[in-house]
């Protein structure tokens, strides 16, 4: 058995190496991207490798980086000819992640992005010799997070400008997670403007730059062309539909499993493990999970479990299957029980598509990790379709769980109960029976990262079962923003008024009679019923329901 460690959750090359964490040699990657096109975007599922990658494709190609030949050592990239390794040390990298890049408002985005770029001058410093007074006046506002927006939307292309002319070399720009803000915009209502910032410097960082060697970017979605890279001409995409050279690049193969479970003393779990944590089809290549592979190694658990569960940030997956219910219940059911369906892939995630086209909340659900695709075949119309199943009992496990909770089933003994109070705006009635529902089926993990999303989803389930009675309408503009939820009575002489609903998480030492407060004035100040008004309905019932850990408060205006 080998002496190395599993270190779980270390994303740094440079760590894993120095400190002899157990590493499956992904190294090839860097020699794949060499050999690709100029402007690449690899999207693939959270935990997936991408952010090792990252770090491994940096620490090679940064001649600011030191001994690379001994953290490379012993790996296939040093096997390669001298085409890919006189790229080794040579190069100015700008790397950057923008995972955490999270906000409630839309000028929050723009503040990350500056301290981003100002985190960038004071990395390279040592360029102020090789510039121009004028240039150092740039560099300086940038630095100190005071440039005009102009300029810092064209901050990539001007540092790396300055970097190839101070160092002789063309710049890697190399940036992890790029669709993590965008998708935080999305759910938080603020995805325009986030387009409108992040384009501009995309664009001018990586469309036709002579600076530019490489340009890099992971995620999870290939954000639709017509809203993030319509400024890009030229990147070459590959998601885990492509076949190719990165197909087998994120998460381990057969092999490497194998390999990996014999240096733990494991061969005879490999059944075990190819049941619950393989299953996925990159391109032509058959994949296993390497976070929940590496714990399963690491483990001494004595059965399997759902590793990759933990992980994800789960919010959007909860929204959107909740948004579809009634489209996709049965097919839901047929995926539960080991049966395919089939539905026509798109390669493009555009976000407003998600809530109203099943193919393209079924591709969002494969782009992301939950559904593996089968061969293309043809349908009786003559359309090309995938058929979609559950890859293994680890996303069967998972999804059942999201099943279950987007999906409240009528037998739930309270579930009736609760959708009376909707009917009959009773607040009261509604904080009792749902606050007694979400205090004993959720868990603090589930609204840990983003609360606001999951109570949003959490009562749109809900509203979904009354989608027969109701048009549900979820973060759609209202009046002067937009409203959280609105249900717009289908029949008004039979149900009654529209519900507006507002949202609002509060800390543990906050006050919720404040926050309730807060939530109905905004309803009142945004004008939300106006969306009421337009359907023909001069009332309606105004509810704030506010989270404080595992407990809800509600208030009907």
């Amino acid at each position: 058995m080998t002496h190395l460690t599993i270190k779980i959750g270390t994303s740094d090359f440079r760590y894993l190496r120095e400190r002899g964490g157990y590493y499956v040699d992904k190294s090839l990657f860097i020699a794949a991207v060499i050999e690709s096109s100029q402007i690449i975007v690899l999207p693939r599922p959270r935990r997936f490798g991408k952010t090792l990658n990252m770090s491994t494709l940096k620490i090679f190609l940064d001649r600011k980086e030191k001994d690379q030949d001994a953290l490379f050592a012993g790996l296939k990239i040093l096997e390669q000819p001298e085409s890919i390794l006189r790229h080794k040390a040579r190069h100015p990298v700008i790397a950057l992640t923008l995972k955490d890049w999270k906000f409630a408002k839309a000028k929050e985005l723009e503040t990350k992005l500056r301290y981003a770029v100002a985190t960038l001058c004071e990395e390279n410093a040592d360029l102020l010799p090789h510039l121009s007074a004028n240039e150092q006046a740039v560099f300086a506002a940038l630095a100190d997070r005071s440039a005009s927006l102009s300029s810092l939307q064209d901050s990539l292309l001007t540092l790396s400008g300055w970097m190839k002319r101070a160092h002789g070399e063309d710049v890697a720009i190399l940036i992890d997670e790029y669709d993590s803000p965008l998708i935080n915009a999305w759910m938080e209502g603020h995805l325009d403007e986030a387009i409108q910032l992040l384009r501009p410097w995309f664009s001018a960082g990586l469309k036709d730059n002579p600076a530019v060697f490489k340009g890099m970017m992971t995620g999870i979605l290939r954000i639709g062309k017509e809203n993030l890279f319509s400024g890009l001409n030229n990147p070459e995409i590959a998601t885990v539909l492509d076949e190719g050279a990165f197909e087998d690049k994120f998460g381990f193969t057969e092999d490497e499993v194998a390999t990996m479970l014999a240096d733990f003393g494991k061969s005879d779990k490999m059944a075990e493990a190819r049941q619950w944590y393989n299953g996925y089809r990159f391109g032509a290549s058959t994949i296993y999970n390497p976070w929940s592979i590496t714990h399963y190694a690491k483990s001494h658990d004595k059965f399997p479990r759902p590793y990759w569960v933990n992980t994800s940030d789960n919010a959007l997956v909860y929204q959107s299957l909740a948004e579809r219910e009634d489209e996709i219940r049965d097919q839901l059911q047929a995926i539960l029980e080991g049966r395919e369906v089939r539905a026509h892939l798109n390669d493009n995630t555009v976000f407003a598509d998600i809530s109203r086209d099943p193919n393209s909340l079924w591709s969002f659900l494969v782009h992301t990790g939950y559904l593996k695709v089968g061969e293309p075949k043809q349908n009786s119309a003559g359309d090309t379709v995938r058929p979609l199943a559950l890859p293994n009992e680890e996303l069967r496990s998972i999804f059942r769980t999201f099943v279950d909770r987007a999906y409240w089933k009528p037998s739930y003994q309270g579930l009736v109960t609760i959708l009376d109070a909707i009917l009959e705006d009773d607040a009261p009635k509604l904080q009792k029976e749902l606050g007694e529902m979400f205090r004993q089926i959720v868990s603090f993990h589930d609204v840990a990262k983003n609360p606001e999303a999951f109570i949003h989803g959490f009562l749109l389930a809900m509203a979904a079962n009354l989608s027969n009675r109701f048009q549900i309408e979820s973060n759609r503009e209202a009046g002067l923003g937009r409203a959280d939820l609105i249900m717009i009575p289908l029949h008004p002489s039979r149900y009654g008024k529209p519900k507006i609903f507002e949202f609002k998480s509060i800390a543990a030492d906050a006050n919720p009679e404040t926050a309730l407060t807060e939530a109905l004035a905004q309803i009142a100040n945004k004008d939300y019923p106006a969306r009421c008004r337009a359907a023909g309905f001069a009332d309606f019932a105004a509810f704030a329901l506010v989270q404080q850990g595992k407990q809800l408060f509600i208030r009907m205006a």
